[in-house]
């Protein structure tokens, strides 16, 4: 679970270190100050990524925390994060229902999706086995760059569309 710090807006105060909504909640009604930024301490690369798109504030922090229990990793993460920072859809639509199911993610590059969809013959279409050795990747990667964009998440190189 990560660790998250409630920092007042009013410097006079300390602030206090949460790993709940709840307990969020539960320190807020004791605190002498009502505003607060919420800032990432410690966690996980993939909890840090998500309170990046997620962007919590004291009024949607239970939402972060709901978003952790949902278990966004490995390719859900990676179309979460290409809907948000490259589509520039917002945090309530990109995590809709069935939103992340309309994202084609593959984790690999443009070029290497290029050869599986040769080699399964479904770009360029017609293409036989025979024809495969002279196929030049590179250009044929450069077309699909066209529908296709080729993100970093996490350390991972993948090739995201949106349908």
């Amino acid at each position: 679970m990560p660790t998250l710090h409630a920092t007042p807006y009013d410097i006079t105060y300390a602030g206090f270190y949460f790993e709940t909504a709840e307990e969020f909640t539960e320190r807020m009604k004791k605190a002498p100050f009502e505003e607060v930024e919420i800032q990432f301490i410690d966690g996980t690369d993939e909890d840090c990524l998500l309170f990046k798109l997620c962007k919590p504030h004291q009024g949607n922090v239970a939402g972060y925390f709901e978003a952790l229990d949902t278990g966004y990793e490995g390719h859900r993460l990676a179309a979460l994060s290409y809907l948000m920072e490259y589509q520039g859809t917002t945090w309530e639509d990109a995590t809709a229902s069935g939103a992340l199911d309309d994202v084609d993610v593959y984790e690999m590059t443009t070029k290497e999706l290029a050869e599986q969809f040769a080699e399964e013959g479904i770009y360029p279409a017609g293409v036989n086995e025979q024809v495969l050795p002279y196929l030049d990747y590179d250009l044929l990667a450069r077309d699909l760059s066209m529908d296709y964009t080729e993100i970093e998440c996490l350390g991972n190189t993948y090739c995201v569309r949106a349908s």
